[in-house]
């Protein structure tokens, strides 16, 4: 579940993460910011304490894989939230100005810190929501799990991890654009740097094994679209006394098709 080169990763249950009376309640020690940028810290080393115990919970094993996502969820929740993305552009008037204030309004909420506290958030925001996806693979809860990667690749696009567990729950969910999405990401995870050997042979053996896979699946989509329009079809034409079977499509050398009917 670590990320090697992250702080918050090198953490073990050891690690002490609160701070005294005088640093929760804001004040500065000599030679160092004060206010805001101390709750940064101090959500910082909260959301730590949840993520290091969300680890040994995982780490546990099947009967303590939901209590391990509630944790790291709990993590989450004590970090700044991610911020909007830009309005968009077809609000107008009253609402964008309703938008604008309450966008206005959070900023003003949330804590400052210095730029390098905010890279801190964000990484952890990464690593959580990543650690949220694992969880949510061994539930086999796969469309929760993508939903988890997307929020820690917003944070951190190139996060090997939570590229692989999107291709795992996407190959896992297993519809044409799913599979798809999964060969995508191993594809992007094939050109990192410092993968490991072990998912560098997962990735090779994902890009050997993916394209058959997303081709019979489109096939099968394909075939069930098909079936359904032709049930359509038939349902309409048998008020005339006709079937689909009544038409017959004929490829033609140059490329498409042409339509016979028959009795």
């Amino acid at each position: 579940m670590s990320t090697s080169g992250s702080r918050f990763e090198e953490l073990d249950e050891g690690d002490t993460v609160s701070r005294g009376p005088a640093q929760t309640e804001g004040a500065a020690r000599e030679g160092e910011p004060d206010g805001l940028s101390w709750s940064i810290r101090d959500l910082l080393g909260r959301a730590t304490s949840l993520k290091v115990k969300g680890n040994t919970e995982f780490g546990q094993g099947q009967g303590r894989w939901q209590m391990a996502l509630e944790t790291y969820r709990e993590g989450l929740a004590e970090l700044p939230p991610a911020p909007r993305k830009p309005a968009s552009p077809s609000l107008k008037g009253k609402e964008k100005a309703i938008e604008d204030d309450g966008q206005m309004e959070q900023k003003d909420e949330e804590p400052a810190g210095t730029a390098a506290e905010q890279d801190e958030v964000r990484e952890l925001r990464a690593i959580l929501s990543a650690n949220v996806a694992a969880c949510l693979l061994k539930l086999e809860r796969y469309k929760e799990a993508v939903t988890a990667c997307d929020a820690a690749l917003e944070e951190k696009p190139d996060y090997a991890k939570a590229l692989h567990r999107r291709a795992l729950a996407n190959e896992a969910i297993g519809s044409w654009s799913s599979l798809e999405a999964s060969l995508a990401d191993y594809n992007k995870l094939a050109t990192l740097p410092d993968v490991s050997p072990l998912l560098a042979d997962q990735i090779k053996a994902a890009q050997r094994r993916l394209p058959d896979k997303v081709r019979a699946q489109q096939d099968k989509e394909k075939d069930e679209v098909i079936g359904k329009l032709k049930d359509l079809g038939n349902t309409l034409l048998g008020k005339f006394g006709l079937s689909t079977d009544n038409f017959k499509f004929v490829e033609q050398p140059g490329g498409g098709h042409s339509i016979s009917f028959q009795r």
